[in-house]
């Protein structure tokens, strides 16, 4: 808020932008917020003001938010110690979710091959994302990527096991047995099962707000929580995984490169 690219983890970005500049807008992905203190005349016209300055900005919206004197004298957590702490917080996560990221590249891509380009896609999708429709790509995205990925851990095949069938259409019955063979601890499967059910919770709140032709904040928080815990989900099979994941090269590809460079051979 205030500025972008400014690190409050430096004393001196916080003393030029937090402190003698001060917090006067907060961005909400294409919006923008003006912020004040209370709704005293000088303080309205202050928003009339700046929203006409701002109308030939493309902010989807332009708002008015009252800060209740928060970043001000009057609160009690306006000081750089604070600001470092939430800076360092948010640099350590970014760190985290990296870490996660690149695990899923480096591991489950072994036996989940196209796992890249449908993760891609997520991101694409979402990020460009502004109507219900567009959410409703990105939360299909996402089924894909777990329909794939649970293919190619535990391929479908007509056994029954404790009564569950494991056909091509049982994708949960399938990944959940998966879990169990590559069993730790019960742990690992309740957590396995708890984000499963979470991630077809979500499916289901956005299914509905697509059917009632919702969009916009509420569509896309959800959306959002559907892509981490689909994140979130993978990492969940790398972490059970006792041993390497197969390798699973597609064999017409190795047949192509082998023809290109021999080309006399039947």
């Amino acid at each position: 808020m205030g500025a972008l690219e400014i690190d409050y983890s430096l004393e001196l970005h916080w003393w030029l932008y937090g402190e003698c500049i001060g917090t006067r807008f907060r961005l909400l992905d294409k919006e923008i917020n003006i912020l004040i203190d209370n709704n005293e005349p000088e303080s309205l016209d202050y928003v009339s003001d700046v929203s006409q300055r701002l109308e030939n900005i493309p902010f989807d919206s332009i708002n008015t938010e009252y800060s209740n004197y928060r970043y001000s004298i009057f609160d009690d957590k306006h000081h750089y110690e604070n600001a470092r702490r939430a800076a360092e917080w948010k640099q350590g996560t970014d760190s985290l979710f990296s870490t996660i990221t690149d695990e899923i590249i480096g591991k489950l891509t072994d036996t989940a091959p196209d796992l890249t380009d449908k993760l891609w896609s997520i991101h694409k999708t979402f990020s460009k994302a502004e109507t219900g429709e567009d959410y409703a790509q990105a939360m299909t995205s996402c089924r894909r990527v777990f329909e794939y990925v649970t293919d190619c851990l535990f391929p479908a095949t007509d056994e029954i096991v404790d009564g569950h069938s494991l056909k091509k259409d049982k994708y949960k019955n399938r990944l959940l047995e998966f879990a169990k063979r590559e069993f730790k601890s019960k742990v690992n499967i309740d957590l396995i099962v708890a984000n499963i059910s979470s991630l077809f919770d979500e499916w289901e709140k956005l299914y509905a707000l697509s059917n009632k032709g919702v969009h916009g904040d509420p569509h896309r928080q959800e959306c959002r929580r559907c892509v981490l815990r689909t994140i979130l989900l993978l990492d969940d099979l790398i972490s059970i995984k006792r041993t390497p994941f197969e390798v699973n090269i597609k064999a017409d590809k190795l047949i192509d490169h082998y023809r290109s460079r021999n080309p006399g051979d039947s």
